[in-house]
Formats: structure tokens, C-alpha cells, sequence
């Protein structure tokens, strides 16, 4: 049997930025941590993704977040406005366009990151950006570390946010802090001691 060709993503698809295991694994736990709901996730041959939600709660209008900041979906906060209602179909696209925007950002300012074999540490990166932000990522010191060759202190270095802005004081939330967790886990993937294998079972401690 003659091998497939490699599919050639469509630029700006967020398999394109971060390759197709990292995009899976991102438009599946993203909902999941930001909503927490499951969702099965397609990739077409050119990189388009397709989104489907399975159970689990889906904020279609939008709400106020602990942080007060107007929020809908998937924590989508850019150009939401209280009180929007969203359809299932505009909700999968803008978390697909979402992620792809911070992965874009992720992947300029980390040129570590490009290698084969950092899916697991893009998977972190990109989580890291899409709750706190790309120039926060950018700025970090796991960034700076990872950037440095010092991967598993990099992953070691995602537990230092474990705050959230609440009412307008910085706070610690276990939330956050279980999540930086579940970020720190994906990280170390693939690491000696960190078997793919072992993944969900390390994730679900910090559910």
C-alpha cells in the first residue's frame, strides 16, 4: 500500500499553527476547563475543525465571570456584550478562531515550541494564553525556561498562577490552581516518567 501524503492544513487553522495532535487535544479540553463540558472534536484533511457537543453545560447567552468581565461560550470575552445569545454553531467557531489566535501568538514568541515533539508543551503553552493571555505566556517564566531548554522546570513554573482577579483584588482560587495542575500535567507529557499513556489518569487528580 502506497503511504498517504501528510494533509496539508489550511493556513490559519489552528492545526496549521500547532499541528493536529495539538488541536485536538486543545478544542477538546479547553471546553471542558472553561465550561466543563465534552465535546467530540473532527479535523478535515485541510485542517478545519468541527466541533460537536456531546453533554455538559453550554453558556449560549452571555454572563458575568468572578471576574465581572462579560463572557459567553467557551470564555470567550472579546466583543461580548451582556446578555448576547449565541447558537452551538457560533460558539464552536469562536472557540476554534479563539485558539487559533492565541496559539498564533503562543508559537511567535516561542520558537522552542516550533520543534517536533512539543505537542504536549504547546498543549500547556496555548492553555496558559488562552486563560491568562499571549503576552502573559510571553512574559512568563515557564516561557523563559522552556525557551531555555529547562522544560520540566518550565512545567514546574505553570503552578506559580494559581490567582484570579475577584472583584477586582488578585486572589488564589483553587479552581485556577487545579487547572495550572491539569497544565502542568500536559506539559510533562511524553517525559521520562510521564508516559501519553498515564495522562488521564494524572489529569483526573485535579478535576
Amino acid at each position: 500500500m502506497t503511504p498517504q501524503p501528510p494533509p496539508t492544513f489550511r493556513k490559519g487553522t489552528l492545526a496549521a499553527i500547532v499541528g493536529s495532535l495539538t488541536a485536538l487535544v486543545l478544542l477538546t479540553s479547553t471546553p471542558q476547563n472553561e465550561s466543563g463540558r465534552t465535546v467530540a472534536v473532527k479535523l478535515a484533511p485541510d485542517g478545519a475543525a468541527t466541533v460537536t457537543h456531546i453533554s455538559g453545560p453550554q453558556y449560549l447567552r452571555a454572563y458575568l465571570d468572578i471576574a465581572g468581565v462579560a463572557t459567553a461560550c467557551d470564555g470567550i470575552t472579546a466583543g461580548v456584550r451582556l446578555g448576547q445569545v449565541y447558537t452551538k454553531a457560533q460558539c464552536a467557531a469562536l472557540l476554534d478562531r479563539a485558539l487559533a489566535d492565541h496559539a498564533e501568538g503562543v508559537m511567535r514568541c516561542s520558537p522552542a515550541l516550533r520543534a517536533e515533539g512539543r505537542d504536549w508543551q504547546r498543549v500547556a503553552a496555548v492553555d496558559h494564553a488562552y486563560q491568562f493571555g499571549v503576552a502573559a505566556w510571553c512574559t512568563s517564566s515557564a516561557h523563559n525556561l522552556i525557551e531555555a531548554g529547562e522544560v520540566a522546570d518550565g512545567c514546574a513554573a505553570l503552578l506559580l498562577w494559581n490567582k484570579a482577579r475577584i472583584k477586582g483584588v488578585l486572589q488564589f482560587s483553587n479552581g485556577v490552581q487545579r487547572r495550572s495542575h491539569r497544565r502542568q500535567e500536559y506539559c510533562l507529557t511524553g517525559m521520562a516518567g510521564f508516559p501519553v499513556e498515564t495522562l488521564q489518569a494524572r489529569l483526573a487528580r485535579w478535576k
